[in-house]
C-alpha cells in the first residue's frame, strides 16, 4: 500500500488488549494532511520500529511509561524524511529519527528530532544496533554487567535486537556466551557465533551448570524473559 502525498492513514489504539493484541485492538483511520505553520516540519515516516515495549503501553497498569490513550496514534519510534519545512534547522530532504507512531506523517516542532544527515548508507540502523536497542544492549551490559573475559554471559531473548547485540559485545569482551530463545535457536551458534544456544532457561540451569567443566555463572541478560529468570539474576 503506497503512501498519499495528500493524505495521513494512521493507526489508533481502539481497545485495550487482554493477552496477546488482535485486529479489534486497533483503528485505521485517514486524514487530511495538515498545514504547517510557522516553526513546523512535515515528516514522512520511511521506517517504523516495533518493539516488546508496545505491549505494555497498551496496557492501563501501572508501569515506567503512560499508557497510550484509546483513540490515540499508536507510539513507536521513526525514521522519517522532512517532507516540507517551516523551521530554521531543518529542510526538505533530510533524515531524522524521532518518535511519530504508527502513521505516515507527522507535524512536529523539531522537539526531540535526532539529524541523520541528507544520506544516511543505513538509515534504518539509528532505530536498531544504532538507537535504543543497541544503546539498552551496551549499558545493561557494559555498565551493569562489567564482564571480564573468561566468565559466562546468559543472554534471554537472544534472537531480539537487544539480545543479539547483548551477544556480540560479549564476545568482544572475550566471554563464553549463551544465548536463548524459544525459536531460531540453532542460527545463535551457526550464524551469530555464539557458544551455545539452548532452547529454555531451565535446560541451562539444570544440564548445562552441572557439567564440572563449566565457568561461574557470571550475568544473565534477560532483556525480555521478565520474572521467569529473576531467582537466578545477581543484579
Amino acid at each position: 500500500m503506497s503512501q498519499s502525498s495528500t493524505r495521513n492513514r494512521r493507526w489508533l489504539l481502539a481497545s485495550r488488549p487482554h493477552g496477546a493484541p488482535v485486529a479489534k485492538n486497533f483503528r485505521l483511520e485517514e486524514q487530511p494532511l495538515p498545514a504547517l505553520t510557522e516553526g513546523q516540519v512535515l515528516l514522512r515516516t520511511v521506517w517504523l520500529s516495533l518493539d516488546p515495549y508496545m505491549r505494555g503501553r497498551m496496557s492501563d497498569a501501572p508501569s515506567y511509561s503512560p499508557p497510550v490513550e484509546i483513540g490515540a496514534v499508536m507510539v513507536g519510534g521513526t525514521v522519517s524524511r522532512v517532507e516540507q519545512s517551516n523551521h530554521p534547522d531543518f529542510k526538505p530532504g533530510e533524515w531524522v529519527l524521532g518518535y511519530s507512531g504508527w502513521q505516515e506523517y507527522e507535524l512536529s516542532d523539531g522537539s526531540g528530532l535526532v539529524k541523520l544527515g541528507e544520506n544516511p548508507s543505513h538509515p534504518s540502523w539509528a532505530l536498531g544496533v544504532l538507537g535504543m536497542p543497541g544503546f539498552t544492549a551496551y549499558m545493561g551490559l557494559l555498565d551493569i554487567g562489567q564482564p571480564k573475559a573468561g566468565e559466562t554471559l546468559v543472554v534471554a531473548a537472544a534472537t531480539g535486537p537487544v539480545g543479539a547485540t547483548v551477544g556480540q559485545i560479549g564476545k568482544i569482551k572475550g566471554c563464553r556466551v549463551i544465548g536463548v530463545a524459544l525459536k531460531n535457536a540453532v542460527m545463535l551458534s551457526r550464524y551469530w557465533g555464539l557458544t551455545s544456544a539452548w532452547i529454555t532457561m531451565q535446560r541451562i540451569l539444570t544440564r548445562s551448570w552441572q557439567q564440572p567443566a563449566r565457568r561461574e555463572l557470571m550475568f544473565i541478560m534477560k532483556t525480555l524473559a521478565g520474572k521467569s529468570l529473576m531467582p537466578y539474576c545477581r543484579y
